[in-house]
């Protein structure tokens, strides 16, 4: 009896890693809000105190305490899983790997250029829809686009690579099905 050969894992498609990253980011919004609470508690407890009341948080407070909160924690999720398995829980759903191309796992500055050059472009788009309209729509429409275009260039590029993947020089991958468990083949009383 031949063994069948092991399929080997393939560049993931555009539509793949958007659904595992809608449901990685379910669970960086559940980290936010949570940071997030702990934060505008933190920085109305004085307003409190004084006027008995929580007041609007300040601009600076929002702008260099709130937002670099969120991001550092979104990047930060991402570099624990993808640096100790090379798979957040939604890239697991749907067997993605990120890799280096000769298969080794993302270390920390590389996980860091990733997160980073997965930003350039929303980043550039939504700074644009901003000054061009003025408006924060314009901001979050623009930032919209740039992140999908991040992705629908994996669809004019010839070996299916994001372009944070290009930049980063990383590799999102598909796994092959994992063989049934021992377990589970007990159960059924058959060989899989």
């Amino acid at each position: 009896m031949s063994d069948s050969p092991v399929p080997r894992p393939v560049v993931a498609s555009p539509l793949l890693r958007i659904t595992a990253l809608v449901y990685d980011a379910l669970l960086i919004l559940a980290l936010i809000i949570v940071l997030g609470t702990i934060l505008i508690v933190l920085g109305t407890s004085s307003q409190v105190s004084t006027q008995g009341q929580a007041g609007k948080l300040s601009e600076t407070y929002r702008y260099f305490v709130l937002l670099p909160s969120f991001i550092g924690v979104t990047w930060a999720f991402y570099g624990l899983f993808w640096r100790r398995t090379g798979q957040t829980l939604g890239m697991q759903t749907w067997r993605l790997k990120v890799i280096q191309p000769n298969g080794a796992l993302l270390d920390w500055p590389l996980s860091i250029i990733r997160c980073f050059s997965a930003m350039i472009v929303p980043l550039v788009c939504g700074l644009f829809g901003y000054l061009v309209h003025g408006t924060p729509i314009a901001l979050v429409m623009s930032f919209s686009i740039g992140f999908l275009f991040n992705y629908l260039f994996a669809l004019f590029n010839r070996r299916r690579l994001a372009l944070h993947d290009v930049m980063s020089g990383t590799l999102v991958v598909r796994l092959p099905p994992a063989p049934p468990s021992r377990w589970l083949q007990k159960l059924l009383g058959r060989k899989l």
